[in-house]
C-alpha cells in the first residue's frame, strides 16, 4: 500500500470505497484472522468502527445520507418509491427528487476533479469533471446503458475495457434452480472484477483525480442470498449447502480486499474513505403479515380484489430475465409504475380502511388513509382525530403477541417525524415499527392475501429466500467505516452514516460548502423506470 503523500495539498486527493452491507459481524473477526490484508494494513493507520445507518436502515435513503451528508428528511431520498399524495400512484425516486446537492457535486462546483461509480439514486448522472456511472437503480436496463454514463463516453470505455456490457446486479438476473449457488458465486466474483477494471480505467483515463468515490454491491447481494449456509446459527441453515458454499461470503470480501488494494495502488490518496449503508444478519423462518393483522384488528377491510398482484407475480417469475426485460423497455415507464402500484394495494378497500401497510420487509411500515391525501381517505386531517387513531393503534401494536411463545412482536413504534426529520418528511410513510428480533433473527415481512393469518411460518421451499419471499440474510442497523486522513488519529471510533464525509472534510481541512438544492430538480410530471420495479423485486427490496 503506498504512503499518504505529505499533509496539506488543497485538493486532497481521495479515495472513497463503499462495500454495500458490508456488517462488522463478519468484516472484524476477518480482519482480526488474516483474511482481509489490505483492510487490516488500512485499518491499522485508520479511525475505524461501527457505522449507524439511517433508520430503518434502507440502502437508497442511507447511501444518499453518506453522500450528502444529511438525513433522508433533508434530502428527501425516504424510500425506493413514493406513494404520490392525492392519485396514490407509485413513482420511483432518483436523483432529480434529491432535494440537496451531494459533496461529490460540491467538490466539483469548487473546481475538484471528481467521478463517482454504481452509487443509487445518481441517475440521470450529473456532469462530474472525472465523469459519472450511475447505479442499479437507473431505468430500463439491467447492463448499464449509455444513459446511465456521463459523459456518454464513458460507456464505450467500458465496453472496450470489458468487451462486455457492465452489469448492475448479475446474479438477479439468474433464476433459481440445481446450480443457483454456483452461478450466482462465480457471478459475483466476475461482478466485482469488472467494476475494479473499470474504476481503474477511469482513474487513469486522464488527469488523476481528486475525488475518486465507487460503490460494490456484491457484499449486500452475497448476505441477502448465503448468510442461511455461511451462518450455523440461522434457522435456514442448510448444511448440506454449506459444505459446498459456506465460503461464498468469505470469497466475495476476499475479492473486495483485492480491489480495494489496486484502487489504494492506482494513485497517491492522500485521504481514504471506506464504507457500508448497513449491515446484516440472519432472517428467521417466521413471517409476518401486516395487513393481515390491520384487517384482523378492524383497522383495514379486504376488497377481494387480488388477481392482478398474482398476474404481476406470476409473470415476473415465469419469464427469462433477458425476456422480461426487453417487454419491459417497450412499455411506458408510467404504465408500469401504475400497474405496480394498483398490484401493492389492489386488494384493500379504501372506503373500510383507516390504516394499510406497503409491507415492505427492509422497512415495516403503516399509512394512515387520510382524506385529501389518499385516494378514498377515511381519515380525517384534524390533528385530534389523527392523534387517537394513532394512539389506538400503537397500544394493539404493543400488545401483539408471538401465538407461539407469546413473546411481544413490535418493540417500537415511531412517528416519521422521529426517524425521519426535515421538510422532506411528508414523502415517508406515516409510522414505521421497530419488530423484536426471533432469537436474533429478524422477521419477514411478506406481501398479505384475505384470508393470511397475521403470523405463519416461511415454507421450507422459500429457505433459500424465493422472490417474493424474503432473502435468508437481513439488514442491521450497524455498518463499518475506516477513515485515513493526514488530520486524523488512528484508533477506534464510531460515527453516524451522514457524518462521515463531513467528517473526512474537516480532518483533511477541505472547506466544503453546505448542502445546497441540486442543479437539475425533477420537473412536473414524473418519469418512471420500467422494468426497475421487477429488478428491484428480483434484488429483495420489493415483494
Amino acid at each position: 500500500m503506498r504512503p499518504l503523500r505529505p499533509r496539506g495539498p488543497l485538493r486532497p486527493r481521495t479515495l472513497v470505497v463503499g462495500w454495500d452491507g458490508a456488517t462488522p459481524q463478519l468484516l472484524f473477526p476477518w480482519v482480526a484472522s488474516g483474511e482481509l490484508p489490505v483492510l487490516a494494513q488500512l485499518m491499522g493507520a485508520s479511525l475505524a468502527g461501527p457505522l449507524c445507518s439511517v433508520r430503518p436502515p434502507m440502502t437508497l435513503p442511507a447511501w444518499s445520507s453518506f453522500l450528502t451528508g444529511v438525513g433522508p428528511g433533508v434530502h428527501g431520498i425516504v424510500d425506493f418509491a413514493l406513494r404520490e399524495p392525492g392519485s396514490g400512484r407509485l413513482r420511483f425516486l432518483d436523483a432529480r427528487d434529491r432535494a440537496v446537492d451531494t459533496v461529490p457535486e460540491r467538490l466539483d462546483g469548487m473546481g475538484w476533479r471528481v467521478g463517482t461509480a454504481l452509487f443509487p439514486t445518481t441517475w440521470p448522472p450529473r456532469p462530474l469533471s472525472g465523469g459519472q456511472i450511475s447505479g442499479f437503480d437507473s431505468p430500463v436496463a439491467t447492463t448499464v446503458p449509455r444513459s446511465a454514463c456521463s459523459p456518454p463516453d464513458l460507456h464505450d470505455l467500458i465496453q472496450g475495457e470489458l468487451g462486455h456490457p457492465l452489469s448492475f446486479a448479475a446474479v438477479s438476473e439468474l433464476r433459481k434452480g440445481p446450480r443457483w449457488e454456483e452461478e450466482a458465486a462465480a457471478a459475483l466474483l466476475q461482478g466485482i472484477e469488472d467494476k475494479e477494471r473499470v474504476c481503474l480505467a477511469m482513474l487513469t483515463r486522464g488527469a488523476p483525480l481528486d475525488f475518486f468515490a465507487v460503490l460494490f454491491g456484491e457484499s449486500d447481494t452475497a448476505a441477502h442470498h448465503f448468510w442461511h449456509l455461511c451462518d450455523p446459527t440461522s434457522p435456514r441453515h442448510d448444511p448440506r449447502g454449506a459444505r459446498r458454499f459456506g465460503d461464498v461470503l468469505l470469497s466475495v470480501y476476499r475479492r473486495l480486499d483485492q480491489a480495494l488494494g489496486a484502487l489504494l495502488e492506482a494513485q497517491r490518496w492522500d485521504c481514504v474513505v471506506l464504507a457500508s449503508d448497513h449491515g446484516f444478519g440472519p432472517a428467521s423462518d417466521r413471517v409476518l403479515h401486516l395487513n393481515a393483522w390491520l384487517a384482523q384488528e378492524g383497522f383495514l377491510r379486504w376488497s377481494g380484489r387480488g388477481t392482478l398482484a398474482a398476474v404481476r407475480h406470476g409473470v415476473a417469475r415465469s419469464l427469462p430475465a433477458p425476456l422480461l426485460d426487453a417487454a419491459l423497455r417497450r412499455l411506458p415507464g408510467s404504465w408500469i409504475a401504475e400497474v405496480e402500484g394498483r398490484a401493492r394495494w389492489s386488494s384493500i378497500d379504501p372506503r373500510g380502511t383507516e390504516v394499510f401497510s406497503d409491507e415492505l420487509n427492509y422497512a415495516p411500515s403503516m399509512r394512515l388513509n387520510l382524506q385529501g391525501r389518499d385516494p378514498g381517505g377515511q381519515v380525517s386531517a384534524c390533528a385530534s382525530e389523527r392523534a387517537g387513531l394513532l394512539a389506538r393503534l400503537e397500544r394493539a401494536l404493543l400488545d401483539w403477541r408471538d401465538p407461539i411463545g407469546g413473546q411481544r412482536i413490535v418493540r417500537a413504534v415511531h412517528p416519521r417525524e422521529r426517524w425521519m426529520p426535515g421538510p422532506c418528511v411528508d414523502r415517508a410513510a406515516d409510522l414505521f415499527l421497530e419488530l423484536e428480533e426471533v432469537a436474533g433473527c429478524t422477521w419477514n415481512v411478506l406481501p398479505s392475501r384475505p384470508g393470511d393469518p397475521p403470523v405463519a411460518w416461511l415454507p421450507r421451499g422459500a429457505w433459500r429466500g424465493a422472490k417474493g419471499m424474503g432473502m435468508s440474510g437481513s439488514h442491521r442497523q450497524e455498518g463499518v467505516f475506516v477513515l485515513r486522513t493526514p488530520g486524523t488519529d488512528p484508533g477506534i471510533g464510531a460515527l453516524a452514516i451522514e457524518d462521515l464525509l463531513p467528517r473526512w472534510a474537516r480532518d483533511a481541512g477541505v472547506d466544503l460548502p453546505p448542502p445546497r438544492p441540486p442543479a437539475e430538480a425533477r420537473s412536473a410530471g414524473p418519469e418512471d423506470p420500467a422494468g426497475l420495479a421487477d429488478r428491484l423485486r428480483s434484488l429483495g427490496y420489493m415483494q
